[in-house]
């Protein structure tokens, strides 16, 4: 006689875990239908306030135009003795300095209309305001001797993210190009 092979235990199906399933796909489901056919297509960035935003491109493009007048950083690679160089370094940076300050200040004066616009114009300011510590105390470092490289605040504290990056996403976002950080600290 010929033995038959025992039955194998059938496998029972956990009701749990299978309604976990169908809720996660569910989920997904939900999330991309939401993301591709009701969510909005706008920038959160970008601001209401068209107005603003062009006299705003017009008032940084009136200053970068003075920034970008001045000899770039890398322009005194060249002069002798090295403690001249940074003087003159420190003395063109100091420069550029006042010139962006006094633009985010113009900015600053001419207040957006409506709330959303006013918040986030006052963020990218915040972010120009901690842009512009740092560039200054890099222009004193010249003037002590100290030749480092510049380096940005980051976006945020712990991270190594430059803020410039998201000053000018900002920028771009809004339609102002003259706004983007200038490249003159290398």
């Amino acid at each position: 006689m010929i033995a038959t092979p025992p039955e194998a235990p059938r496998r029972r199906r956990n009701p749990l875990a299978l309604a976990a399933i169908v809720v996660i796909v569910v989920a997904f489901t939900a999330m991309w239908v939401y993301a591709f056919f009701f969510a909005s297509r706008e920038n959160p960035d970008k601001l209401p306030d068209e107005a603003w935003r062009e006299r705003t491109e017009a008032t940084c493009g009136e200053y970068r135009a003075v920034v970008d007048e001045l000899p770039p950083a890398r322009s005194f690679a060249d002069v002798e003795p090295r403690e001249e160089a940074m003087r003159q370094r420190a003395d063109v940076g100091a420069e550029a300095n006042l010139v962006l300050r006094e633009m985010v200040a113009a900015i600053a004066a001419d207040e957006p209309d409506d709330a959303k616009s006013r918040d986030g114009a006052a963020r990218w300011l915040a972010d120009w305001d901690r842009y512009l510590a740092v560039r200054e105390q890099h222009v004193e470092d010249w003037r002590a001797g100290i030749d480092e490289p510049f380096e940005e605040p980051p976006i945020e504290e712990g991270q190594i993210t430059p803020v410039s990056l998201r000053m000018d996403a900002f920028a771009k976002i809004n339609r102002m190009p003259s706004c983007q950080v200038p490249k003159d600290f290398g």
